[in-house]
């Protein structure tokens, strides 16, 4: 075991001193971290300057899968099982905004803003008879629209007047590649060769790329950076494993392998590669100036590690199953 994955099974070991909290309450201080527990359908809310902790602010949906921060500060929640979107205010915890309902059996996976819309992709969509894409009216909360022709339904972004949308090999194993939208119309302008089984879509504006996880659980995973102003395919990082949804930190970038080894993968677009050991397996990851908060899904903690030492700082508690993450600005 390393110092990093020492250091963090000793907190871990000593959860109650490390981080604690209760259900929903008032909000805390300052920026917010917010995950979603996949297995206990909630959301867990973290307020690092007071130590606010609030397990189970939030009531999600049926197994959720992805949960965004919108424009206006509000969070949206991708319900798999439930075929829904929930809509939170953090400064409201216990509070459900609007919850939107989309086709029976779409099986909704990812979701990205775009605007006033929130694209929603659908696994199931095709396959039920429905649209690969929703479109959510974000000041409605009501589907107005959704785009066919796109099976397999994974990852999802928006980025220089294009929707990017990545496909799973299941449930047609023959489909392959991240297909790119027309946004307004939802016609099919181009496909990009992105590994098989490309899950997740995440746009990085300050660098303006967007990256693209893949992997068929062979340790072939892969990160692939796609230019979305050209759009065509800028270069592959090698990860092996299963790289999860990667996030900013600093100059670089950084993944969980998710679900099959404790490793965290770090990488540039350049493509340097450095592969560290956490000890846990991470499914979700978000950073916050030099601050990195890793979702253990097996353990039902999350670990808080200074992102530039990777010295462990602290252990929070957890809902049942912690995975997507995301960051609140004050």
């Amino acid at each position: 075991m390393n110092k990093l994955s020492a250091a963090l099974a000793a907190c871990l070991a000593t959860i109650s001193g490390c981080g604690s909290g209760t259900g929903p309450s008032d909000p805390g201080a300052g920026a917010g971290v917010a995950w979603f527990d996949g297995l206990g359908y909630t959301v867990d809310m973290y307020y690092p300057r007071d130590g606010t902790l609030g397990l189970g602010a939030f009531v999600t949906g049926e197994a959720p899968n992805d949960i965004v921060l919108l424009e206006d500060g509000t969070i949206a929640v991708v319900n798999s099982m439930s075929n829904s979107v929930s809509f939170f205010d953090p400064a409201e915890p216990g509070q459900l905004v609007a919850e939107t309902i989309l086709p029976e059996g779409s099986n909704p996976y990812c979701a990205c803003v775009d605007g006033s819309r929130l694209f929603v992709s659908c696994l199931l969509g095709e396959s039920s008879g429905g649209p690969g894409v929703c479109v959510i009216d974000l000041p409605t909360h009501e589907v107005t629209g959704g785009f066919y022709g796109v099976p397999n339904a994974s990852g999802i972004a928006a980025a220089s007047g294009r929707l990017f949308v990545s496909t799973q090999n299941w449930p047609d194993a023959s489909v392959q590649g991240t297909f790119v939208l027309d946004p307004e119309t939802g016609e099919v302008l181009d496909t990009l060769a992105t590994p098989p089984n490309t899950t997740t879509l995440r746009y990085f504006p300050a660098t303006g790329m967007i990256h693209a996880s893949s992997t068929t659980y062979a340790d072939d995973g892969a990160i692939t950076i796609i230019d979305p102003s050209a759009p065509v395919i800028a270069g592959t990082i090698a990860t092996g494993g299963t790289p999860g949804l990667p996030c900013r930190m600093g100059d670089r970038f950084v993944a969980g392998d998710s679900w099959s080894s404790s490793k965290v993968y770090l990488y540039d677009e350049a493509g340097t590669l450095e592969t560290f050991d956490a000890g846990f397996g991470i499914t979700g990851i978000a950073a916050t100036g030099d601050t990195l908060f890793m979702m253990a899904f097996d353990s039902n903690v999350v670990l808080v590690t200074e992102a530039t030492t990777w010295t462990p700082l602290d252990t929070l508690q957890a809902g049942d199953g912690p995975q997507g993450i995301l960051i609140i600005p004050e």
